[in-house]
């Protein structure tokens, strides 16, 4: 049986420079340190920084972290048409 992301990142272009960055405020405006965040998301402080640093990570620590934010996700407008 084959395996089904259910948002596989490859449909979707993510600017992963602005991303970090979002991370990045996002996080020091709650006074954490990369280390906290770290703690709360149960992601490595090493993706975490590589996150910030503007890298890709894996599917699951990106939601994950969009989660944990607040940050918005937004999906391409073919996607939320109706029928």
């Amino acid at each position: 049986m084959k395996h089904f992301e259910p948002f596989p990142l490859g449909h979707f272009k993510v600017d992963w420079k602005y991303f970090g960055e979002r991370v990045k405020v996002v996080r020091e405006e709650n006074g954490w340190t990369q280390r906290d965040l770290a703690k709360l998301t149960e992601i490595s402080a090493a993706t975490i920084c590589r996150c910030e640093k503007g890298l890709s990570i894996e599917p699951e620590n990106f939601f994950l972290l969009l989660q944990v934010l607040g940050l918005p996700f937004q999906l391409p407008d073919e996607i939320l048409k109706r029928v």
